[in-house]
């Protein structure tokens, strides 16, 4: 067995067991077993399930997995600006919304580098 299968077949046991704990979170948030920090088990829960994603994606298409991968993290970055900038329920610190902005920035920055990298994309 080559080793890629073996990797890939281990991404996708992590990728189960992390959905399995999302799908667990979420069920006992919507049923009520959580009388303060509900919304916080909601988000918990969905984050895991996006973690879950490329890793269940991985063994069957790496591109898929790549795809997913952007997806989840682009929609980390934009909710990470909106806490830090967008929210008005809390006073978010300066360390916060500096991480913000380098989070978004350095995703760009990965983006345009493997976007440079790869031969035939744009055109």
């Amino acid at each position: 067995m080559r080793l890629s299968k073996v990797l890939g077949s281990i991404a996708f046991v992590a990728g189960l067991l992390l959905a399995i704990a999302g799908c667990g979170m979420l069920v006992l948030a919507a049923s009520g077993a959580f009388v303060e920090g509900q919304a916080g088990a909601y988000l918990a829960g969905a984050s895991l399930m996006a973690a879950a994603a490329p890793l269940l994606a991985l063994p069957f298409s790496t591109r898929i997995a790549k795809v997913t991968t952007f997806v989840v993290l682009a929609g980390s970055a934009l909710v990470m600006l909106w806490a830090a900038f967008g929210s008005t329920t809390t006073v978010p610190s300066v360390g916060f919304q500096v991480a913000a902005v380098v989070f978004v920035l350095l995703l760009l920055f990965r983006v345009a580098t493997a976007l440079r990298k790869t031969p035939g994309v744009g055109t």
